[in-house]
């Protein structure tokens, strides 16, 4: 009685087996074939080192093997619409240049309503339980090699078949020589709706390493309602917010990221030495941002204020930097920007226009004191050229005690370079001749990142440099330059 059986059920199981070769092809364009099949009466049958190749006999991926649980009097009435309930998969090698070509086989050119409709028929397709195990995409050329190995996906498919429910656990790995080394763990459980509204994926990166750094958990939901697609940050441990809409009928992204005192060690941490880190310790930030981006217009608007804590390991005496901008695609406004601290005081209202370069403000810094005590202090305005770029003046510069007087300069952008003059005037030496002048030109070259320059002075008393050049260095260092400016005071 089994030996009919058997013998039937390995006729069914073929014809089945090529029907689903059949059908692979139909929809991708790949032959498939494989090296075995061993039916087990009553439970599943057993496929080995199935491949899948395109239509040069190029081997794209492979899979090492397949169980395929099926329920036995569909399969024997030969409904093969409803006979297996689940299918279990290990061991998939990819590279990556197969997966993006397997993507686009399975992708076409198809409008909004064929996607929907590609939806539909997944749900349709897909057994009520699916477990793909060590499934790894690789990329691998020249001396960079990355990998996702992901090492379990389970899929469960409803009775009504109008969800399905999945569950992912991978690595992920990127090295580069002894440039790179990064890896971590990564998660993915959702489910997706026939509708694909109420859709959703929670998404969770853990234990990321790059090179000595690791990085914190970060925890994300993905849902997609009523022809929008949103991505927001949840349950995490890291002060922030992250909130990014995209509107598929508008076309339009909306993104809102929020930080509460967060402390940029609470985001990474340093394996070995910390010395570095440690200047970062007391260090916070309070931000507001948001960006509006219309696709079809392309078209795009943005703001942000908020302050920063700079603590004394980062700058002398420690220091609040605060802001608030706002700007599109063309041009961007610094409304406000102070820092305030008890060693530095400065404010600054600028804008920028990208396509000109054209920049217009004031910078004034009230106090900025000198680790030897002394003080520097000006006013810079810069004001936009009508043919592009931009000029810097500033009436004085205090030093000390010492000023420079009438600093200007251009700033002006060419199709390959941008040019650029300064001149400076010393009025110290006035009732001995006339007023001296530094001034310098030149070209940045931005193909070759190059350099080149001239710099002429006028009436520059050495007495002059070494005098400017006292208000920046230690007492004892300041001491011996004083004694040696009489001598050099005639020295022009």
């Amino acid at each position: 009685m089994a030996y009919p059986l058997f013998r039937k059920l390995g006729k069914i199981v073929d014809n089945t087996t090529n029907k689903m070769c059949q059908k692979v092809t139909e929809l991708t364009g790949l032959t498939l074939s494989y090296d075995s099949i061993s039916p087990s009466i009553f439970s599943y049958f057993g496929i080995k080192d199935i491949q899948f190749k395109d239509e040069n006999g190029k081997l794209v991926f492979g899979i090492k093997n397949t169980h395929i649980m099926y329920k036995i009097k569909p399969l024997l009435k030969g409904d093969y619409s409803n006979f297996v309930k689940g299918v279990s998969i290990d061991g998939i090698d990819i590279d990556v240049f197969s997966a993006i070509e397997l993507a686009q086989r399975f992708s076409g050119q198809k409008d909004q309503k064929n996607a929907e409709f590609d939806i539909n028929q997944i749900i349709a397709y897909v057994p009520p339980n699916v477990t793909v195990k060590n499934f790894n995409i690789l990329y691998n050329k020249d001396s960079l090699f990355a990998s996702l190995l992901v090492k379990e996906i389970k899929v469960l498919n409803s009775l009504h078949k109008d969800s399905i429910s999945f569950d992912l656990n991978g690595n992920a790995t990127v090295k580069n020589g002894t440039k790179i080394n990064s890896s971590g763990k990564i998660e993915f459980n959702g489910t997706l709706n026939k509708t694909l509204d109420n859709s959703f994926v929670y998404i969770r990166f853990a234990d990321f390493v790059f090179n000595d750094y690791k990085f914190n958990k970060m925890n994300f939901l993905a849902s997609y309602n009523q022809n929008k697609c949103e991505l927001r940050t949840i349950q995490n441990v890291i002060p922030v917010s992250l909130n990014a809409i995209y509107d598929i009928s508008e076309n339009n992204v909306d993104v809102r990221f929020e930080s509460d005192n967060l402390k940029p060690l609470s985001i990474f941490s340093k394996n070995g030495n910390q010395e570095n880190l440690s200047l970062l310790k007391n260090m916070n930030i309070n931000l507001d941002a948001k960006l509006d981006y219309q696709i079809n217009e392309k078209k795009l608007n943005y703001n942000s204020n908020g302050n920063i804590y700079l603590p004394e390991t980062l700058i002398p005496g420690s220091a609040v930097v605060s802001y608030d901008l706002s700007g599109n695609d063309k041009k961007i406004n610094v409304n406000s920007f102070n820092v305030d601290g008890p060693n530095c005081s400065t404010n600054a209202n600028l804008s920028f226009i990208f396509k000109t370069f054209q920049l217009n403000g004031l910078v004034d810094l009230q106090k900025y004191i000198l680790p030897n005590g002394n003080l520097i202090s000006t006013e810079v305005y810069f004001d936009p050229l009508d043919s592009g770029g931009f000029m810097i003046f500033s009436p004085q510069v205090f030093i000390g005690e010492r000023a420079l007087t009438a600093l200007q300069a251009r700033v002006m952008p060419q199709n390959d370079s941008f040019d650029f003059d300064f001149e400076v005037t010393d009025y110290s030496h006035v009732e001995q001749s006339s007023e001296g002048l530094i001034e310098i030109d030149g070209s940045y070259l931005l193909s070759s990142n190059y350099v080149q320059t001239s710099v002429s002075l006028n009436n520059i008393y050495v007495e002059t440099i070494l005098g400017i050049a006292k208000q920046f260095v230690d007492s004892q260092t300041a001491e011996t330059i004083e004694k040696s400016l009489n001598s050099v005071s005639n020295f022009m």
